[in-house]
């Protein structure tokens, strides 16, 4: 299926002609609208890539399980978010706002790091991080989607590149974090810790506009 392309050519050639300085950037992400949206992408994606660099350590540490048992449960994750994302999360986005979609996938994730990195057994530290695909698999698409909707159609692409490359940032940090804590905490605890900083970072989703996925903010 082709997708019609949303900008008309006059548009097109204004949005490419257009980059954004690193002084517009920075404007860019003290602005009231993409504020708390860039905080918890990077806070978000920073505590997850944490875990994901250690939790093939945490694994062989703390249940005694290889590379081939991990790689399943990373399957098992990766199967789930992508579950959400196919449909279900539009639909309740729709239905609830994409606000609510971050708050509750943020606590999902928090709660379900934390209570993993407590080493319960293994079958409900399983279902922990079943919760925890679940709430990155809600909040994930829902900051995307309000990224998007907070810019105007000629900014829309330095916005997003900006957004992410916050991601990128927080990728290339998160699993160093993940390994100091690792060694200085403990096993456990790059699950605990991102957990509770991702809980804490639900906060923030309190200062995003409460808009339905289908309408489009003003620019501020």
């Amino acid at each position: 299926m082709l997708l019609p392309e949303s900008l008309t050519p006059d548009k097109r050639a204004a949005a490419a002609a257009r980059r954004l300085s690193p002084r517009e950037t920075l404007a860019t992400l003290r602005r009231p609208a993409l504020r708390p949206v860039f905080l918890l992408f990077f806070v978000g994606t920073l505590c997850f890539s944490a875990l994901e660099g250690t939790f093939a350590l945490f694994g062989e540490h703390v249940y005694r399980i290889g590379p081939r048992d991990v790689g399943y449960l990373f399957a098992f994750v990766g199967s789930l978010s992508a579950l959400m994302q196919a449909g279900l999360v539009g639909w309740l986005a729709r239905r609830f706002g994409e606000r609510a979609m971050v708050l509750a996938g943020f606590l999902l994730m928090g709660m379900g790091m934390v209570y993993s990195g407590m080493s319960p057994a293994f079958g409900l530290m399983v279902a922990a991080m079943g919760a925890v695909s679940v709430g990155n698999g809600l909040a994930s698409p829902s900051l995307a989607g309000l990224a998007s909707i907070s810019s105007s159609p000629e900014e829309q692409g330095s916005i997003l590149g900006t957004y992410q490359s916050l991601g990128s940032l927080a990728r290339s940090a998160g699993p160093f974090l993940g390994g100091l804590a690792f060694d200085r905490l403990g096993a456990g605890s790059p699950l605990w810790l991102g957990g509770i900083v991702v809980a804490l970072a639900s906060l923030l989703a309190l200062q995003l506009p409460q808009n339905k996925s289908h309408q489009r903010l003003t620019p501020r």
